[in-house]
């Protein structure tokens, strides 16, 4: 399939000024690693070659006099030419885009232009005020995380009693007069648990890469329990045991074996594509209603810019439940993890 494409592509002359501009578009358009890398040249370069192989059998089976040649070739000069200075505009307008992005506090080394028009008039007129991440990958690194993880504690005392009390046999002592046998108790242990509510496909699927060291992450978190499920776009009876949504149990079956635990939402809350939607504004407000009667915290992360949440769906649900909403970055993590104990923030 791969190798189907990229020759279609290869000979239909899409965006390429060579074949080593091709190969480097590509890879940075799909590529995540250096294998993968690797194996995508080796694709373009087989269709390139069969490409060539197609072009000379059939030059040879046509047996087209020298004129004819000629001809095509003066054509083919003529074509190039057009070509050459429809390039010419198309690049003078991405330079101009060029110029506004980077005027706009937009890191230049982050920014990939392409040699094709952009049409503006397609997308909303948003103020760029912050750098996108166009890397995917996490903004935060794993080890951050799990420092920050750390904090969400609830420290009892749990299990079998196994430590000396060493205060409760002195009293005993004293009582008695003797030491008949020591007090022991229980030692002390993390009884914090989590349960994380991810909203899975559609506009969140461009974030699964960078959310996953957060999921990692958790490991590290000495939790008594967590448990992730996913939803898509609003949780509802059902909450499924993959991110491709195959698997479900009973929400509320969920929500009791975690009554004693601190709730988690990961989701774009519809900001990721800047729309509003009155309804999935009102089954969120009835959702977050559903988890207050069960969950006394509640922490929203948002892997979106906040300067998106406005005038969305999200910035709806930020009104409609005063629900605390917290950005992907590092300052947005330790502000979740203080909703999740309970914190106040002000």
């Amino acid at each position: 399939s791969d190798l189907k494409w990229s020759s279609f592509a290869i000979q239909k002359g899409i965006g390429i000024n060579s074949k080593e501009d091709f190969i480097l578009a590509v890879q940075t358009l799909w590529a995540k690693s250096v294998e993968e890398c690797q194996e995508i040249e080796d694709i373009i370069q087989i269709a390139w070659n069969q490409v060539q192989s197609d072009d000379n059998s059939a030059t040879k089976e046509a047996g087209t006099s020298n004129d004819e040649q000629e001809t095509k070739q003066d054509n083919r000069t003529s074509h190039q030419k057009a070509q050459h200075k429809d390039r010419e505009k198309n690049e003078q307008k991405t330079h101009t885009l060029s110029d506004h992005l980077v005027g706009s506090n937009v890191k230049e080394e982050n920014l990939i232009f392409s040699s094709v028009p952009v049409d503006k008039s397609l997308y909303r007129d948003v103020a760029i005020s912050h750098t996108y991440n166009l890397k995917g990958i996490s903004a935060i690194n794993k080890r951050y995380m799990s420092q920050a993880w750390r904090f969400y504690t609830k420290m009892e005392r749990h299990g079998p009693t196994v430590e000396l009390d060493l205060d409760a046999t002195i009293d005993q002592i004293g009582r008695n007069g003797l030491l008949a046998q020591p007090v022991m108790r229980a030692r002390v242990s993390n009884q914090a648990g989590i349960l994380i509510l991810v909203d899975t496909g559609g506009s969140m699927e461009p974030y699964r890469v960078a959310l996953k060291g957060l999921f990692e992450s958790l490991n590290h978190g000495g939790f008594k329990k967590t448990t992730m499920r996913y939803f898509h776009d609003v949780p509802r009876k059902k909450l499924y045991l993959n991110q491709q949504l195959q698997e479900w149990v009973e929400a509320d079956e969920v929500y009791t074996d975690f009554s004693m635990s601190s709730v988690l939402i990961i989701s774009d809350g519809g900001a990721a594509r800047g729309n509003y939607n009155e309804s999935r504004v009102k089954l969120t407000v009835k959702f977050i209603q559903q988890l207050r009667n069960t969950f006394k915290n509640i922490a929203w992360l948002n892997p979106t810019p906040p300067e998106r949440w406005n005038d969305s769906t999200a910035g709806a649900i930020i009104e409609s439940t005063g629900i605390r909403m917290s950005t992907y970055n590092k300052s947005g993590l330790n502000e979740m993890v203080d909703v999740l104990r309970g914190r106040k923030i002000q």
